[in-house]
Order: C-alpha cells, then structure tokens, then sequence
C-alpha cells in the first residue's frame, strides 16, 4: 500500500485519480497457473475503495528484489529498507498474505438483508420510546420527596 502524495510531485496526476484517493494498492496473485491478473485499487483515507484500474500489466513486483527478499522463507516479513522509484523515499515492505479477495469495507450484516434493517431500526426506535419515561434518572429531582425507606 502507497500514501499516494508521498511521491514526487506530479504522481498524483499520472495516476488520473480521484482526489479521495489516499492509498494505492496493487493486488498480485501468485497462486496458480490461471492467476487473476493484476488490479490496482485506490482507497480513501477511511480506507473505502474510490477507484480500481486493471494492471500494471507491466511490472511484476514479484521480480524486485524487496519481494524476493520477503519470501526468502515463512519467517520474512519485514524486509530491509530500499528506495522507492517514484517517490525517492526509503521504505519497508511488510508481507501479508490475504486468503480472499481484498476488501477494506466491513460487511454490513444488516445491509445485506434490506427488510431485517427496517424491522431492527423499528424495533430499536420502539425500545427507546418504551423506555424514555420508565428510566429512573429521568424522573426530575424533587426536594418535597420522602426519604428512601430504610427496609
């Protein structure tokens, strides 16, 4: 993942990005010989998805020596520090392994399901006005009370 304006000046614009977009992402996969090709997904700062291109069709991170070094064995997974091309800066590449399809948005259970969003948001609005005149602290403080009772 890239901060995009950490790079030169000038980065931003060869992307043609929208200016919510705040990180780069390049998915690979490298399993199987029918592997998905390359996409490049740009996420917001909340880290929503605002864009995917395909590609790069021509670079192949797996060729470069900071990949390589971060598959030397199962125990790599913090590479040493390497310049990088388009921002000039020194980095460090932390391996991750994703099993599925990344996706940087939590799923909204209830999103999924229209009818069951409407009868919880129903039934939520009914326990709080259930509740509004029945919640002790609710009650104003009155000096002309009694004491509570000792038993």
């Amino acid at each position: 993942m890239d901060v995009i304006d950490r790079a030169k000046p000038g980065f931003r614009k060869s992307l043609n990005v929208d200016e919510d977009a705040v990180y780069r992402v390049v998915i690979i996969s490298r399993t199987g010989s029918a592997a998905a090709p390359p996409v490049t997904q740009f996420l917001s700062e909340n880290l929503i998805q605002v864009a995917e291109i395909a590609g790069p069709a021509s670079y192949d991170p797996r060729r470069r020596p900071w990949y390589v070094e971060a598959f030397k064995d199962d125990k790599t997974l913090l590479t040493g520090p390497y310049v990088v091309h388009y921002s000039e800066r020194t980095s460090l590449s932390l391996r991750k392994s994703m099993k599925k399809k990344f996706d940087p948005a939590p799923i909204d259970k209830l999103a999924v399901d229209p009818k069951k969003a409407i009868e919880a948001d129903m039934k939520q609005t009914k326990l709080e006005e259930g509740l509004e005149e029945t919640f002790p602290a609710s009650d104003p403080v009155s000096e002309t009370q009694p004491k509570p009772s000792k038993y």
